[in-house]
């Protein structure tokens, strides 16, 4: 087993192995629920600078393919398909790897009137990017609704693990007066930009958050460990997907 990483900054995936994220100790907490292997030997952070040289190499998509069927309704989305293409090629050309794409869902108002809407093809664009390179199947979408602090908020929630949906209805503009970061900071009592040194993720619980996007990433990434590790998969692919592999 052995994953290829990419996140957006320091405090979700991280941007090198030696300086890793938050999020991997939610990565190795998963995957540990189903393999003896431990994860923290297993993967390499690709940063986005290095991805976004990889785009350059990676001939041009026809228009019929970049989104599978469908038209991207939001910008910015063919950018983002074409990372994912790339990063799936580089976990292809390794060999039995998994690639783990995370992306907030960092949106305004009047960017995305219908946030779920915005969720789906966001999931669905990180989905195409990785099929389109020879089908590559091992890929993982990792997409917070709308970022990553609402994941953290149903830990720190005064009943752990409980109806977390409702924060996945926070703004997803950090500008916003109740956006995810705000609400974290006001209960670890601290500013916003030392919210992740108040944090241990050590001690998160990570198997028993419910938040709906939590759940459907760990489907996926828990159904990838599996088949990487040569193991019956608990769940159907399709079951783990937005779009419809053929």
């Amino acid at each position: 087993m052995y994953f290829l990483l990419t996140g957006e900054g320091s405090t979700d995936i991280g941007y090198s192995d030696e300086k890793p994220g938050v999020l991997i100790f939610a990565l190795t907490a998963l995957a540990a629920e189903v393999t003896d292997e431990d994860f923290r030997n297993s993967y390499h952070i690709v940063s986005r600078t290095d991805l976004s040289t990889l785009c350059r190499d990676i001939p041009n998509t026809p228009k019929s393919m970049l989104s599978r069927g469908a038209k991207k309704k939001y910008g910015g989305m063919n950018a983002i398909q074409r990372q994912a293409q790339a990063l799936g090629k580089m976990a292809k050309e390794k060999g039995d790897s998994g690639a783990v794409f995370f992306h907030d869902c960092d949106y305004t108002n009047s960017q995305a009137s219908d946030p779920q809407e915005y969720y789906e093809e966001l999931v669905r664009t990180i989905e195409a990017g990785f099929y389109l390179n020879n089908k590559y199947r091992d890929g993982v979408a990792m997409i917070p609704k709308p970022r990553s602090e609402s994941w953290l908020l149903a830990h720190y929630q005064d009943t752990p693990y409980q109806s977390s949906e409702r924060f996945e209805k926070l703004p997803g503009n950090d500008a916003s007066p109740n956006s995810g970061k705000k609400v974290l900071a006001q209960f670890l009592k601290c500013q916003e930009k030392d919210i992740y040194n108040r944090v241990n993720a050590a001690e998160i619980d990570w198997c028993r958050i419910d938040c709906p996007s939590f759940i459907f990433f760990k489907k996926r990434f828990q159904h990838v460990v599996q088949r990487l590790t040569h193991q019956p998969t608990t769940i159907p692919e399709n079951k783990t997907l937005l779009s419809a592999y053929e």
